[in-house]
């Protein structure tokens, strides 16, 4: 009979939404400035919300942990976390991604712009040939969750060399319909995944520009969105917001400026809005959990 000491019960009202500040603590809006990754020497640096999001230490949302890894010229720094899968976005430098998947030694040249996608490897190590500063989100959190070690791949390391993504987005931007789509950008996805299109089975990305003078109409989605701005100018921000008013705009907005190395969380089903009213077009790479909600056919994503 012991094991009905672990057994609790609840009425429908008390527990039919535990997403509430001392349960399951809600998502909010965070931003992460550039200064966090800048001078200094090689390290792996945490994006976390802080404490109050009820987060376990080193995740940067319930299911996807973020960071900036800064490598030094001539130095390396091995990844340690457990992930089924990792998205690597280079912000400058070069180097080279060495590990060992299912017996063989793979070894991944990178440079400025590119980015590449792993599954599950053996001691992850990034070698600097230059100064180097990457962006990279994996789903370890998702695993400690689920209290899972990750198992087979699901898929196959993949590159996306810089002037491969130049080129097809550039594409994207000249087609006479960018004038009117929600988002000029293009989606990293994958040739083991045709189903959910993503850059792998939980992750999603996407590389998109923001045309100077754009007003983007807001769109949402229940997948936590990481945004990492690539380039920008000044006046460049995001609005954001849970709900929107008779007229199809965010209520009450919470602003997000932006600068280039920064980054910043937008919270799940929340309403945002990204604005460019400088002369020169912005970049930014979000990353998402969109590829499990895409299988989940949870993602829910709506536009205004």
């Amino acid at each position: 009979m012991a094991f009905r000491n672990k057994a609790r019960l609840y009425s429908y009202q008390e527990a039919a939404n535990p997403v509430r500040p001392g349960l399951s603590e809600p998502i909010g809006l965070c931003q992460w400035p550039a200064s966090i990754h800048g001078p200094g020497p090689t390290a792996l640096i945490p994006l976390e919300p802080g404490p109050e999001q009820g987060l376990v230490s080193g995740a940067t949302s319930p299911a996807l942990a973020a960071a900036f890894l800064r490598i030094k010229a001539g130095e390396s720094l091995p990844l340690t976390a457990p992930w089924a899968s990792a998205v690597f976005y280079v912000l400058s430098g070069s180097g080279e991604l060495s590990a060992s998947l299912g017996g063989e030694e793979l070894q991944i040249p990178w440079g400025k712009g590119d980015a590449f996608v792993l599954p599950p490897v053996a001691s992850p190590l990034l070698r600097a040939s230059s100064d180097a500063l990457l962006y990279a989100v994996h789903d370890g959190p998702l695993l400690a969750y689920l209290g899972v070690l990750p198992g087979a791949p699901r898929f196959g390391p993949a590159l996306y060399a810089a002037a491969d993504l130049e080129q097809k987005l550039q594409a994207v931007a000249a087609d006479p319909s960018a004038a009117k789509a929600n988002r000029v950008s293009i989606l990293l996805g994958h040739e083991d995944l045709p189903s959910t299109r993503t850059v792998s089975h939980t992750l999603w990305a996407m590389l998109g520009i923001v045309p100077a003078g754009a007003v983007q109409p807001p769109h949402r989605h229940q997948s936590v969105a990481l945004d990492l701005i690539i380039d920008c100018s000044p006046g460049a921000h995001t609005l954001t917001g849970p709900q929107l008013d008779a007229n199809g705009l965010i209520l009450n907005p919470k602003r997000v400026d932006w600068e280039p190395g920064g980054s910043f969380l937008t919270p799940p089903g929340w309403w945002h809005s990204h604005v460019n009213p400088s002369g020169e077009p912005a970049r930014l790479l979000p990353v998402q959990d969109a590829g499990l909600h895409s299988y989940l056919r949870s993602l829910d994503i709506q536009f205004r």
